[in-house]
């Protein structure tokens, strides 16, 4: 998710671990809360299998089952198509 939204969402605009923004690139940014809300909440359903972070007793780090992988892998490659159809709405590449 995080390489989607620098590379897709964000049009490289902002890239990881650099300390500047690429103005020329803002033009190529169009957001819609329902990519930004459905992005948020798959993230928050792959957090749930991430040991480096910190669970409560109530949500402790579970331990992924295959078909939970592929549900997520089918959420994920859902984004891509969503994007560009909004991209091609507003008349963004």
């Amino acid at each position: 998710y995080e390489a989607f939204v620098i590379f897709e969402l964000f049009c490289g605009a902002v890239k990881r671990f650099d300390d500047r923004v690429s103005i020329d690139s803002l033009k190529a940014l169009h957001f819609d809360d329902s990519i930004v809300n459905e992005i948020m909440s798959n993230f928050k359903l792959c957090c749930r299998y991430m040991e480096g972070h910190i669970h409560s007793d109530k949500f402790l780090a579970a331990k992924p089952q295959l078909k939970h992988l592929q549900e997520e892998a089918d959420r994920f490659d859902t984004l891509r198509p969503k994007l560009d159809k909004i991209k091609k709405e507003h008349g963004k590449k």
